[in-house]
This record gives C-alpha cells, structure tokens and sequence, in this order.
C-alpha cells in the first residue's frame, strides 16, 4: 500500500467516524448507533483518560457569608475624639463642642441637662457608653 492510498483510507475512515459520531456528539439523537456502541470500549482504552480538576466550592455551598456581618461598636462619650462625637447621628458641629467640653458624663441624662436636645439624646441610647 502505497502513501497516496493510506492518506485516502485515512480521510475515509475520518469521514465515516464524524458521520457516526457527530449526531451523538451533537445531541441530534437520542440513541447512539450500534457501531458506536461496540466501538466506544475500544476507543476508550487506546486513549488515556483525562481527569478534570474539581471546581473550588462556592461561597452558598460552604454556607459562608461573603462578608463580615456588621456589629455596631459603641462609643464612649468620655474618651472619643471630636470627630468621633460629630459623626453620631443628630450631632452637629456645635453639639459636639458642646459635649467635648463638657465631658466627663455619667449617663444620657448628664448630655440632656447640657442643652442636647431629648430627640437626639434618645437617638444615641444604645450607641454609647459612659466610661471613665
């Protein structure tokens, strides 16, 4: 057999493979042919098979939350800084000099009795502490 004729059976051979096989491959039926069939174990052990990395988990299946949950910290009125007592809520530039100087407090009652408003003295219940 000479080079000319191999080329040709190889191409027909190509041919007759993605013939068989493209339909399968494809989806297009639902069974695959019998030939397929019988082939398919011999196909399958001249070939090394291949084996796929498994993919990383993701954040749902380790039931991990994907950031931090948010734990408010409390702030004590006696050590904070300036900037720290203006950005409570409801405290304006003014209120915040008001209790920077007149610190230290005891409790919320001591910041009512300083000219701090009560809507906003009972806005910061909870969001702060009185230490020493």
């Amino acid at each position: 057999m000479n080079a000319l004729s191999r080329i040709i059976l190889g191409i027909t051979c190509a041919m007759l493979l993605a013939t068989v096989f493209a339909p399968v491959c494809l989806g297009q039926i639902q069974k695959p042919p019998e030939l397929l069939v019988r082939l398919w174990p011999l196909y399958r052990s001249t070939r090394p098979s291949v084996q796929l990395p498994e993919p990383a988990p993701t954040a749902v299946e380790q039931r991990r939350p994907l950031v931090a949950p948010y734990v408010p910290r409390k702030l004590d009125i006696n050590s904070a800084s300036f900037s720290d007592i203006q950005n409570l809520p409801g405290i304006t530039s003014s209120m915040a000099a008001r209790i920077f100087a007149g610190r230290p407090y005891r409790n919320l009652n001591d910041l009512r009795s300083d000219g701090i408003p009560l809507n906003v003295v009972q806005g910061l219940d909870g969001q702060v502490i009185f230490g020493p």
